[in-house]
């Protein structure tokens, strides 16, 4: 959109009714459309570029791993699209290059799910590729072996990478109770443990029509899509009646603590300090975080107050929030990296920071600069099929 020059010549005082006509004839509202099997379908013509972007999402991400089974989720959505009854892994591969389309599974905290972007001609194709990856894996003993070969190398690459390395040892420091204190990709110990039957069990019972979200976006015909769904993804059997687990919307406070490890990093130091905060679904909450985030750390970009402040002094080469959160209750982290001999000034000092805001509150100016920030920083990432779909596809998962 930013390279993209629209000219539109015409009548004085037409210009709005162009305007809404043109886009309505490039975007049409999302259908949504819940098949008898339980599949939720969200359907929206985005003819601007000749493409298609088709996505499928799950409950069940590391959410639904334990502390023995860490990383099953990953290694097991990774399995999925190196072999079905119809392709073979190989040839899933070189068909979406061939195309130049891109296709691939994958799981995070709270999801696991299916990620392809083709060309419009391309699309009928894919979407019995996308069907045969979903549906009917067969999870090959000697891919399985690859996959995880790659999760466990994966896996101590993290210790090579401050901000990974510091993100899993904070994680050894939440309650066990919570799922945040496990990592996507499991550790060595679960992962090298982890059996092709416990991959086939996984998939059984998340990957479940009503328990599954699918968006296309794009060049498309809204009817006729729907229809061809209806003819294939519509027949698959329903699951075995998947319980989801509760969660509360706050995670619950604990004492303060406060832990060192060495890096294997020399010359350098993370500083790391997680609060507990709220669940995805407590939306009032985590907008206001992300203003709070806004103004300390620039949010999606650079700047804040703690920037300002800490690189401003070169006491930090970066600081930044995350907000580490789903369907169960997370946690907000501020990450910083500094030097050794300057850790207890970064901590004291995004303290003290924190401090202030809850003493004197928000000047009206940064207050309105920091919304609009948010809005803009919206706007930008929702313009594609890919993120338009994405969005209304985990909004629709969640509730």
């Amino acid at each position: 959109p930013e390279r993209s020059n629209t000219v539109v010549i015409d009548p004085i005082g037409s210009k709005q009714e162009v305007a809404a006509q043109a886009a309505q004839a490039t975007e049409s509202p999302v259908v949504r459309k819940q098949l008898a099997n339980g599949l939720t379908v969200l359907l929206k013509r985005h003819s601007v570029t000749p493409t298609v972007s088709i996505q499928a999402f799950v409950n069940g991400g590391s959410l639904a791993d334990t502390a023995e089974t860490s990383g099953l989720a990953s290694l097991a959505t990774s399995v999925m699209e190196r072999g079905t009854e119809k392709y073979t892994g190989r040839e899933i591969a070189e068909h979406f290059d061939s195309i130049g389309g891109s296709f691939g599974t994958s799981s995070q905290r709270n999801t696991s799910f299916l990620s392809c972007a083709v060309l419009s001609d391309d699309f009928n194709d894919a979407l019995d590729y996308a069907h045969q990856v979903l549906f009917r894996p067969t999870f090959p003993a000697e891919e399985f072996e690859k996959v995880k070969q790659q999760q466990l190398a994966g896996i101590a690459a993290r210790k090579a990478n401050p901000q990974t390395e510091i993100l899993d040892f904070w994680s050894t420091m939440v309650p066990a109770s919570s799922p945040y204190g496990r990592t996507i990709s499991g550790t060595e110990a679960t992962v090298t443990a982890l059996t092709v039957e416990q991959c086939k069990q996984f998939h059984k019972k998340y990957f479940a029509p009503d328990n599954m979200v699918l968006a296309i976006f794009g060049d498309i015909d809204v009817d006729k899509t729907l229809a061809s769904l209806e003819a294939t993804f519509g027949k698959e059997a329903k699951g075995s009646g998947l319980v989801l687990p509760e969660f509360p919307l706050r995670t619950a406070a604990t004492d303060a603590k406060r832990e060192h490890v060495t890096t294997a990093q020399p010359g350098t130091a993370m500083v790391l300090i997680g609060y507990p905060v709220v669940s995805a679904l407590d939306q009032e909450t985590r907008a206001k975080l992300d203003v709070l985030n806004s103004i300390l750390t620039g949010g999606a970009g650079a700047g804040g107050r703690l920037f300002n402040e800490l690189r401003g002094e070169g006491l930090v080469y970066y600081v930044f929030g995350i907000e580490l959160t789903g369907q169960a209750p997370g946690y907000f982290l501020f990450m910083a990296q500094t030097r050794p001999e300057t850790v207890d000034e970064v901590v004291n000092r995004i303290q003290a920071n924190v401090k202030r805001l809850s003493d004197e509150g928000i000047e009206a100016e940064d207050f309105a600069l920091a919304k609009e920030k948010l809005i803009a920083a919206h706007a930008q990432r929702n313009v594609t099929p890919s993120s338009q779909a994405f969005q209304a596809a985990v909004d629709d998962l969640y509730g």
